[in-house]
This record gives C-alpha cells, sequence and structure tokens, in this order.
C-alpha cells in the first residue's frame, strides 16, 4: 500500500481549499488580464474565484456542523458538488467538473494515498476533456492532463509526487502561448491554467503542512510574493471586479466573441446518457458548450445567438438556475462599472432582450422564487459598486431584500415587480454615473412611468374588460405593450416570432382600438407559463 500524503484528511482539504482561495484572491485580477479565449470578457480569474468559494464555502459550512468524523473524499464531494451549483462561466465549469472527477474517484477515502491521488487526478483530466464539446490544447485541459501524467511518477515521498505535479503543470501553462495562436498573438499564457496551477501550489503547500502560499519565482511565469493571509473561506472575501491594464496588449479581434449569449443552467437528469445528450443538443446551437456534473445534477454552459433554443435542449421541469449574459458586453464593458442591473424574470422569451441592456438576467419557471444564493450570484457577477435588482415576483424581490451583499457592493431592491418593469429599467440602463447623469435616477423615473396588469385578449385582473382599462391609462401619444405566451414554450426565437405573428389577428380589436387612440402596440413573446398575456402602458 502507498504511504497517505501525510495523512491528507479533511483538515487537510480544508487547509488546501484556504490555501487555494487566497493565491486565486491575490492573483485574480492578473488572470483576468490574460483571459482572450475563448472570449476576451477579461473575466476567467474572477469566475475561477467565485466558483472556488462557492464550494470552499460550502465545505466550511459543512466541517463547522459535522456530528460525526468527515474524511477526504466526503470533504472534496462537498466542495465539488457546491462548485458546481455555483460555476460561473466556462473555465469556472472546467474548474468545477476536474473538482467534480477528482472526488468522485477518492469518494469513500478517508484519507488519500498516492496512488488515489494519481488515479483521480487522471479523472479528473478525462472528465473535463470529455465536459467540453470541443477540446482545445493550450488551456486548463492541457495543463490539467500534463499535471496527471505527472501524478502517475509515484517514486519518492508524497511532497516529492505534488512537487512533480506542479513542476508538470507549471511548464504545460508556459507551454500554452505557442499552442494557441491568440494567445500567441496577445503574448499570454492560458489563463484558465494559470487559475489550475495556484490550486495545485496550494496543495503542495497543504501537502507540507505550511500555513501561507510561498513565493513564486518568476521562472517563465510572473512572480509572487508569499501569501500569508489564508482565513475561513466566506462569500465575504468574494471582490468587485477590478480594473484590467493589458487590454491594449490584445490583438486587434480582442472583442470577438463566439455568440451574442452566455447562458448557463443546472439540469436534474439521473439517465446515464445525459451529459452527453446534452453536450450533442448544444453543440448543434452554440458553441464554446461545456456540460459537466453526474450523479443526476448537470451544469450547462453554452454561447449563442438564441436563447430560447439553448433553454430547450431538456425539459421545462428539469431546469433550473438559469442565467443569460450578453456577450458583446460582457467584453466591451468597462471594469470598475459603477451601476450593475440584476433582472429576475419569469418569461424566458424576454430574457434576450432583457440581457442585452448589459444586465444579469435570472430567469424562474413558474411559481419558482428565486434563491437568495442565485440572486446573490447575479449581484457579484455584474462587476459593479451599486446594483439595481427588479423581480417579476414579490416573493423573489422580498428573497433579494434578505440578501447581505460582499463588503463593497450596495444593493438596492425594487419595490415594483412584473415584466414590464424589467423591460422600462432595461430600456434606460447605463453602467456609468457621470454629473450630467444618475443611472439609478433614470431607472426609476422610467419604472414609474408604467402600469400593468395581466389578463388575456378581452380582460384584465379582477375580470375588468381590456377596453375601458386601456382608455382609463392610456393617454394620447404612448405605448401599450403586450407580453404574449404559448401553451408550451416557443424552442426558437423563430418560433417565438411566429406566435407574435400569429397573435396579432387575435389582438386585431386591440390594434384597431390603439389606432383610434393614436398610440403604438407592441407585442412581445415572453413564453411566461402564466398568464396569457401581461399588458402595460407608459
Amino acid at each position: 500500500m502507498s504511504k497517505p500524503l501525510f495523512e491528507f484528511d479533511a483538515a487537510a482539504v480544508l487547509a488546501w481549499a484556504r490555501l487555494a482561495t487566497a493565491g486565486l484572491r491575490t492573483e485574480r485580477a492578473r488572470i483576468d488580464d490574460l483571459n482572450v479565449f475563448p472570449v476576451a470578457d477579461s473575466d476567467t480569474g474572477t469566475n475561477l474565484l467565485l466558483t472556488f468559494v462557492d464550494g470552499a464555502t460550502a465545505l466550511e459550512e459543512h466541517l463547522s456542523t459535522a456530528e460525526v468524523s468527515v474524511g477526504a473524499g466526503e470533504a472534496l464531494g462537498v466542495l465539488s458538488r457546491a462548485a458546481l451549483r455555483g460555476a460561473r462561466g466556462s473555465s469556472g465549469t472546467i474548474l468545477s467538473q476536474i473538482l467534480l472527477g477528482f472526488a468522485t474517484e477518492v469518494a469513500d477515502q478517508k484519507v488519500i494515498h498516492r496512488s488515489e491521488f494519481a488515479r483521480a487526478l487522471t479523472r479528473a483530466a478525462d472528465t473535463a476533456w470529455e465536459a467540453v464539446s470541443t477540446p482545445v490544447p493550450g488551456t486548463i485541459l492541457s495543463v490539467v492532463r500534463s499535471a496527471a501524467a505527472a501524478a502517475t511518477e509515484l517514486e519518492g515521498t508524497a511532497s516529492a509526487v505534488i512537487a512533480r505535479t506542479v513542476a508538470a503543470a507549471r511548464s504545460a501553462l508556459i507551454a500554452t502561448q505557442s499552442q494557441l495562436p491568440v494567445l500567441q498573438r496577445a503574448g499570454v499564457v492560458d489563463a484558465g491554467g494559470s487559475g489550475l496551477v495556484i490550486l495545485f501550489e496550494a496543495l503542495l503547500a497543504a501537502v507540507k503542512g505550511q500555513e501561507e502560499l510561498p513565493a513564486r519565482a518568476a521562472d517563465g511565469l510572473p512572480g509572487r510574493k508569499p501569501v500569508t493571509d489564508t482565513p475561513p473561506v466566506s462569500h465575504e472575501l468574494v471582490p468587485i471586479t477590478g480594473t484590467n491594464e493589458l487590454r491594449e496588449h490584445l490583438h486587434p479581434d480582442s472583442h470577438r466573441v463566439d455568440g451574442e449569449f452566455e447562458v448557463m443552467f443546472l439540469v436534474d437528469d439521473h439517465s446515464p446518457q445525459a451529459g452527453r445528450q446534452l453536450r450533442a443538443r448544444l453543440q448543434e446551437i452554440g458553441s464554446s458548450v461545456v456540460v459537466v456534473g453526474g450523479a443526476g445534477l448537470w451544469q450547462v454552459h453554452v454561447h449563442c445567438d438564441d436563447v430560447l433554443s439553448a433553454l430547450a435542449v431538456t425539459e421545462q421541469h428539469r431546469r433550473h438556475q438559469i442565467t443569460v449574459h450578453h456577450l458583446p458586453t460582457l467584453v466591451a464593458r468597462e471594469q470598475g462599472r459603477d451601476i450593475g442591473l440584476v433582472l429576475c424574470t419569469r418569461s424566458p422569451g424576454l430574457a434576450g432582450e432583457l440581457a442585452r441592456s448589459g444586465a444579469v438576467v435570472v430567469v424562474t419557471q413558474g411559481d419558482d422564487s428565486v434563491s437568495r444564493e442565485q440572486i446573490a450570484r447575479a449581484v457579484v457577477d455584474s462587476g459593479a459598486r451599486e446594483v439595481v435588482v427588479l423581480t417579476a415576483r414579490p416573493a423573489s424581490r422580498e428573497t433579494a431584500r434578505a440578501i447581505t451583499p460582499p463588503p463593497g457592493i450596495e444593493l438596492r431592491v425594487m419595490e415594483p415587480t412584473g415584466e414590464a418593469y424589467l423591460l422600462a429599467a432595461a430600456a434606460v440602463h447605463q453602467p456609468l454615473r457621470t454629473a450630467e447623469h444618475d443611472p439609478i435616477a433614470a431607472i426609476k423615473d422610467a419604472v414609474a412611468r408604467v402600469i400593468t396588469t395581466s389578463g388575456d385578449a378581452y380582460t384584465v385582473s379582477g375580470g375588468e374588460e381590456f377596453a375601458p382599462w386601456l382608455r382609463e391609462n392610456l393617454g394620447e401619444g404612448e405605448l401599450l405593450t403586450a407580453i404574449i405566451t404559448s401553451a408550451e414554450m416557443a424552442p426558437t426565437a423563430a418560433a417565438a416570432k411566429s406566435h407574435v405573428a400569429s397573435s396579432l389577428s387575435e389582438l386585431g380589436h386591440v390594434s384597431a382600438l390603439c389606432d383610434d387612440l393614436n398610440v403604438k402596440l407592441d407585442v412581445l413573446y415572453g413564453g411566461q407559463e402564466f398568464p396569457a398575456v401581461i399588458w402595460s402602458v407608459e
């Protein structure tokens, strides 16, 4: 039997998690600056940190409340599953699969041995490659594969095994610059691989029983001073996005995107082929496809031009924790933005339009209320010092009000609830405050001009006929918006447009009334489960 990794138990896993978090916090901004592939949105360091902090925080809480002894396998399982649920971006999603693959191999182990470490890291590398629809050498995948190969050399002490793993990871990271033309043009190494190297360096320090992350010599990679601040991990450690200093070094096409939207959601599916099937369906409609997980829970990530087609790859009852970002906004936005916007909608058909404003869009379904964790993640993901939150449902609004944001972020939860208010806020949202323009005041003014109700083509809430309600609330020259739905969610944006076209005949009497009143009628596809129509005037 091989010698244990210096009794690498749950306490050692926790020590590693704290060291790794401290390292990612220290180098987050530098890793963000390296981020040019697959999209130069300068958030890889932030996404890796946020993903890992979710896992490490769950581990801290689990160990503090456990009534029986916890083994290393169980500890890693808790960390990896929480990281899976909280994964951000493609880099965070791949990292969560590396953690989960490793944890699955050692799930029953109280103490991890050298041979088990090698097998677990090999499984982590293999499952990470499998999770990506189009694996590309010169990325975090190359780094984890090289590290796994080095870990199979079991000669020497446990720390010697890990030291070889770290050295192999560093060498693989340096090599990424020559493997990917986009990295070579920018003169950088892979951002995701840079974060993974920090995790391996933290593991070596934990195996040696060190309480700080040692300095790194500038041997082909940027040097680093010792990281001595390694407190217990909590979400309060998460910083808002800082400034990037390397944008002028990027190549001319650094603002290229491979889809208009980044769509992420969790899928509950216990079928044996769930991961492969999701991956294949997503590859048909988008790129940067990553599907990670197992044991019935999958995290989906895709870049695409059609939010509805991404959601339609699985049944409604299986998907949850849906988040949508607008990729061109992420790439071009000013770092250190003043005002962020989080919009929680029950209308998947509006998600793309809302996201184009630069908002982080959270989609709920049916009677579901958004969770505190999801709103908290969206608030941090906005990258702003002040964040405005609007929700479609009162229950989601109260959930948002119960959140304590991380230090440095001020949260403003608006009182009105409903899709019409979300659209109004999105229409005027600007991320930067100037002497002439207050973005928050602009959102408040836009929301205050909206009157909204629900119903169908002929009646509104409470059974009142539609025409009298409209005449009472609509002045000349204003706008009437109808947010319609369908029996089943439209599977594509094209299908949504067809529903809108079909609805125009049913709403012919409304159109005629609008002509009489000299107002514009705008029909949008929401795809909400209910009501049949959401009406608004402004």
